[in-house]
């Protein structure tokens, strides 16, 4: 067993800290000394609305996205503002790797075929939420496709998303902004930032929502408020203090059934006669056992410091606590029809005998009637963690260099308590339902898991012949621990593995404007989870990727074209069991199943400024997203693309007028993921199950309006989904397939002051 060595983080951490504070009591504060960028901080220059040239998410200090070994795209401010986004997937679908795998409720994204959200928070981990993140607190979105040990050792390797949060500057502004539509739309976010000296600042960003969720499908209610302060302590050195609460409530949409003749072979349609905008349980506003609820505590403390002009200094740690309620309601039954174990693929009408023959049987008639079950659960989390990072650059004639490393580490501990209850089955075409159940109040499972990490890595960065040749190459080392202590079974479960990944690339400027890379990355991160009762026990998630592609600047660098190709794989990745939804449900909630994937494709994207009036941005992305034996998996839309173009008048007439144009398309997915063999398989002959049916492809377009009525007032009206087109969000399964909202029609105004 390898020893986790805490006391040889701790020794480092505490020289880091030391060394900043020190650096900072050297040198005083003075209002007239320039400010000088670290290698921590990027800037604030902006060479087009939609385009930044540097991002942190290189692994938390300033990257150039230009040279970077790694695809990396960044949602600013400006853009989220234009496209009127009401959450995350809203903001990222215009990026190439990222479509719709969302339900109504939380952040959930398909990044390169991987389920994913929000990985990282201001480059710590996001902490868990069943409800969507406010883009009222999103400064930037910063996107890094692909594994990364050092941003996200955990995160899937299809890409991290790293959401950076607003944090006070030292200026004076404010704005409130108050949005009303139809669907998703009610909210009002008011953000005031103050200069209380010319070295001091703080800034209180407050958000509340309350909605519908798509057209009779629920409600989301939420409260984010996020006060920071802002200390310069000289002209090198700045401290931040951050703390970020949020609380919510919001229906755990069942989903709806679909049509029991659909099969991968036939066309797909929802249940005949259903209204499929009606959620079963939609107007239980008050019940407790249809809702999601959250709250959370976040507080992050951030030190930056330039020793002198070679050498920077990052410390930060933050802390974050809450509760969820998680109560997932599930339709079972009726599926008219089962998996053929002669094909693995499903066969609508028929039922199988067993063995030899799977002898082919009508199945039972549809009824209206549909079984329910119900899973509740409560969590109460607590997470700490701490950052500590050195940059050191070097230059001479013949080359320039950027040496970095640090160590991270963390802390988790999360109380999960599960319990099993039952309800009377409903008449889905009398709908919605009351949601009367019954709940054994022994728990069906009661866990503590705790986790500890320890990272400690290096990165060298050099640059040859006049910067033409980039050369990186970086190197992490991980420590994990893991526990898990099962109260009810009066068991435990330990994972320590201690895996050592690796990253390295070039890139090569032929011309100024012309950037060729490739990239290898990797990550690991442990996995937490009893052992299966097959004795297997997985403790390692690994992912790894190459990536190589193409970057060009036009337009005096004001318009940016990439084209990237890669070749990406993941162990041990959990997909849903669908024992879960066996009927009789199961008494305790089964383990997920683990299946290894690999992701091959081609991205294509475009942001530009094309006149100080136009503004576009687009991408396509097309690639193949399996098992190693070519059963694709639930949510992974192998196609998708998209584009905004923004117009805005400045003079004449329509001084003042914006409008906006947006498409977004996605492939067929499928609804659910075929695991495992069939019965009739043999050691010569391996039958996999496949995918019972796919989702239709999504096409939307949306349009945008804006009028400035004056300097400090602006007012916006959206369309979402203009053309009033049938889609779906994603599924679970047969009995739970997630509508798209219809026609939506939004207004926002926002007031400066």
């Amino acid at each position: 067993m390898t020893k986790f060595p805490w006391g040889f983080g701790l020794v480092l951490g505490a020289i880091g800290i030391f060394s900043t504070c020190s650096a900072s009591a050297q040198t005083p504060p003075k209002s007239e000394e320039p400010i000088k960028l670290n290698a921590f901080e990027v800037s604030s220059k902006k060479v087009g609305p939609y385009q930044v040239s540097d991002t942190t998410s290189g692994g938390r200090i300033r990257t150039d996205i230009f040279e970077s070994t790694q695809g990396i795209s960044v949602v600013t401010k400006e853009l989220i503002q234009d496209m009127g986004a009401t959450d995350a997937l809203n903001a990222l679908q215009l990026l190439a790797g990222i479509s719709n795998n969302s339900t109504s409720i939380g952040d959930r994204l398909s990044i390169r075929g991987f389920q994913g959200g929000i990985g990282s928070l201001d480059g710590f981990s996001a902490p868990a939420s069943q409800i969507k993140v406010d883009p009222a607190i999103f400064e930037r979105i910063e996107f890094v496709r692909g594994p990364n040990a050092i941003l996200s050792p955990g995160g899937p390797p299809g890409g991290t998303i790293n959401l950076v949060t607003k944090i006070a500057e030292i200026t004076n502004f404010a704005h409130l902004n108050v949005q009303v539509g139809q669907y998703d739309a009610n909210r009002a976010d008011f953000d005031i930032n103050r200069k209380i000296d010319n070295n001091l600042a703080y800034r209180l960003v407050v958000a509340t929502k309350n909605h519908t969720q798509g057209k009779n499908q629920g409600y989301a209610r939420g409260l984010t408020v996020l006060p920071s302060l802002t200390w310069r302590l000289s002209a090198n050195a700045r401290l931040t203090f951050e703390y970020i609460f949020t609380w919510g409530h919001g229906l755990n949409f069942t989903g709806i059934p679909l049509d029991p003749s659909v099969s991968p072979q036939t066309e797909f349609k929802m249940l005949k006669g259903l209204n499929i905008h009606q959620s079963a349980y939609a107007d239980n506003v008050n019940d407790l056992s249809a809702q999601n609820r959250t709250s959370t505590n976040n507080y992050r403390i951030l030190y930056t410091v330039t020793i002198s002009d070679r050498f920077s200094i990052r410390a930060a740690a933050r802390f974050w606590s809450g509760w969820d309620s998680n109560n997932q309601w599930n339709l079972l039954g009726n599926t008219g029809g089962a998996i053929d174990p002669k094909t693995g693929f499903f066969a609508p009408g028929f039922t199988f005998g067993p063995a030899p023959d799977f002898k082919a049987n009508p199945a039972a008639p549809i009824s209206s009637m549909y079984g329910v079950s119900q899973s509740p659960s409560n969590s109460l989390y607590k997470n700490y963690e701490f950052q500590n990072d050195y940059v050191y650059n070097f230059s001479s004639a013949a080359f320039t260099s950027e040496t970095s490393g640090g160590i991270s580490g963390s802390l988790s501990k999360n109380r999960n308590t599960g319990y099993a209850a039952t309800s009377a089955a409903i008449d889905i075409f009398r709908i919605p339902s009351a949601a009367a159940y019954t709940i054994n109040n022994v728990a069906s499972s009661d866990r503590l898991t705790t986790t500890k990490s320890l990272q400690v890595y290096v990165n060298e960065n050099v640059k040859l012949l006049d910067g033409k040749l980039v050369l990186n190459v970086g190197v992490a080392q991980n420590w994990y621990y893991g526990i898990i202590e099962d109260y009810r079974n009066k068991v435990s479960y330990f994972t320590h593995p201690a895996p050592l990944v690796k990253n390295y690339g070039i890139v090569y400027h032929p011309v100024r404007d012309i950037s060729l890379y490739f990239g290898h990355s990797e990550n690991a991160s442990q996995i937490v989870q009893p052992r299966q009762s097959n004795g297997v026990t997985k403790e390692l998630q690994e992912g790894r990727q190459d990536e190589v592609g193409i970057r060009y600047r036009f337009l005096e660098s004001k318009a940016v074209a990439s084209v990237a190709f890669y070749d990406s794989s993941q162990s041990n990745n959990g997909i849903l069991n669908p024992a879960l939804f066996s009927i009789p449900p199961p008494v305790v909630s089964p383990p997920p199943l683990f299946m290894d994937r690999v992701a091959r494709g081609w991205e294509y994207e475009l942001n530009m400024a094309v006149s100080a009036n136009l503004s576009l941005i687009a991408n396509y992305t097309n690639f193949r997203n399996r098992s190693p034996y070519g059963t694709p998996f639930r949510g992974a839309s192998e196609n998708s693309g998209g584009f905004f173009a923004n117009y805005k008048y400045t003079q004449g007439a329509l001084k003042g007028l914006s409008w906006g144009i947006g498409y977004v398309s996605a492939g067929k997915r499928p609804g659910d993921t075929g695991s495992g063999y069939t019965a009739a398989s043999t050691d010569k002959n391996l039958i996999r199950n496949q995918p019972t049916f796919y989702l239709p492809e999504t096409k939307l377009w949306n349009l945008s309006a804006g009028y400035r009525f004056s300097s400090s007032t602006m007012g916006r009206l959206f369309i979402d989904n203009a053309s009033d087109a049938t889609y779906y969000r994603g599924a679970i399964n047969r009995n739970g397939v997630y509508p798209g909202i219809p026609r939506n029609v939004r207004a926002t105004v926002d007031y400066s002051f």
